[in-house]
C-alpha cells in the first residue's frame, strides 16, 4: 500500500527508493500515524521542499531526531515541519535544527536550572489550561516579546539549541506560518514534483 507514495517521494528529488521509504517509515513511527496518512505526509514533506530551503532528505533526517520529543509533548506534524522548514531559511541545516528541536521542546517541557529561572522571571507560557504545550511559534513570539530575548533564549535553551532557536526568534515566526500554510494545501504536490523530473529525465535520455 505504501509503494506508490514512496515512488512519487522518491521521484520528488531523484532520491533512492530505500532512502524514501526509511522517511517515510520514520515519520509515521515517529507521530503514531498510520499507512493511510502516507498520502497526506509525502505531499506536505514536497511542499515544505519548495517552500524552504530544506531538502526531502533534510527533512527526513530532522523529524528522525525531532519527531518522537515532539510527538510526545502534543506538537502536530506540520507544525514541526514548518518550523524545520523555516529554520533552514534562517541558514541552519536542517540535521542540525532537528536536534535543537528535540532539545529546546524538551528545556521548555521540562526547565530546569537557568531556564526554569528565566521561565518564571518572564512569565513564559508554555502549556494552555488543558496541559498541552503551545504552538513553539507562540512561545516563541513571548520569548522575542521580553525585555531581553537573547539572554533569555540562551537560558532556556542553553547552549546546544539556543543559538538556533535564537536565530529562529530573530528571523520570525511568520515564516512558519506561512509554510504551515502551505502545507495545508500540498495535495498533489508530490505527484507533479515527480511528473516534472521524470519529465526532465525523459528529455534528457531523448537529447
Amino acid at each position: 500500500k505504501m509503494l506508490p507514495d514512496v515512488l512519487n517521494l522518491a521521484a520528488t528529488e531523484g532520491i533512492g527508493l530505500s532512502n524514501a521509504a526509511g522517511i517515510a517509515t520514520g515519520v509515521l513511527k515517529g507521530f503514531g500515524l498510520s499507512t493511510a496518512e502516507l498520502p497526506e505526509i509525502v505531499d506536505k514533506l514536497a511542499a515544505a521542499s519548495i517552500g524552504s530551503n530544506a531538502s526531502v532528505v533534510g527533512l527526513g533526517e530532522a523529524l528522525r531526531t525531532a519527531a518522537p520529543t515532539a510527538a510526545g509533548f502534543g506538537i502536530e506534524f506540520d507544525e514541526l515541519v514548518a518550523t524545520i522548514g523555516a529554520m533552514t531559511d534562517a541558514g541552519i541545516p536542517a540535521a542540525s535544527a532537528g536536534v535543537a528541536l528535540s532539545s529546546a521542546i524538551a528545556a521548555l517541557a521540562l526547565p530546569a536550572g537557568q531556564g526554569e529561572e528565566a521561565i518564571q522571571a518572564m512569565g513564559l507560557q508554555v502549556f494552555d489550561a488543558t496541559g498541552k504545550m503551545l504552538p513553539l511559534k507562540d512561545i516563541l513570539d513571548q520569548i522575542k516579546a521580553s525585555a531581553d530575548p537573547a539572554k533569555n533564549a540562551m537560558a532556556i535553551f542553553g547552549r546546544t539549541s539556543g543559538p538556533d532557536m535564537l536565530a529562529l526568534i530573530n528571523q520570525g515566526t511568520p515564516a512558519i506560518a506561512d509554510l504551515e500554510a502551505k502545507l495545508g494545501a500540498a495535495g498533489g504536490t508530490a505527484e507533479r514534483m515527480g511528473a516534472v523530473q521524470m519529465s526532465g529525465l525523459n528529455g534528457a535520455l531523448e537529447s
